[in-house]
């Protein structure tokens, strides 16, 4: 048990920038469902709500478990629901707000974009961390495609 622990917690620290996606998204949906102060997330239907924070909590979680257990169709699932919800969150914001906040709607849009990238990446066996890590259970996480 100490070693599947173990070799998770490499696997998650090893791509920092999706483990914190990831967590992004779970924080992003767990703010919609219980705070409903945000300007955003209040001027919009509940459905839409609901929509937006489940994309967002299945996103962080499938990333969590595909990066975690070494399964990228998980993962690259995750990055897919991920995009879903930002794309969401993006458009809620243009709607709401309006193009004032075109900062906040373009890093949005961003998250989006290469989310659904790195899904594709993926899915085509691209690994893309910035370091090589090789574990002693065989796992190579370097930028090499696997097949």
């Amino acid at each position: 048990m100490l070693r599947r622990a173990e070799r998770t917690r490499r696997r998650l620290f090893s791509v920092p920038f999706a483990t914190a996606i990831a967590c992004i998204g779970i924080n992003n949906g767990l703010t919609v469902f219980i705070s409903k102060r945000s300007v955003v997330s209040a001027a919009l239907p509940t459905f839409f709500q609901s929509l937006w924070a489940i994309f967002y909590i299945i996103a962080g979680i499938m990333i969590l478990i595909g990066i975690g257990m070494g399964a990228r169709n998980i993962e690259a699932a995750g990055c897919i629901a991920f995009c879903g919800g930002s794309l969401i969150n993006a458009l809620a914001v243009a709607d709401v707000l309006g193009w004032t906040s075109w900062n906040s709607i373009c890093v949005l849009l961003l998250f989006s974009i290469f989310s659904f990238i790195r899904a594709m990446n993926i899915m085509q066996g691209k690994v893309l961390v910035l370091l090589k890590v090789v574990n002693g259970d065989g796992d190579d996480f370097s930028s090499t495609p696997r097949h």
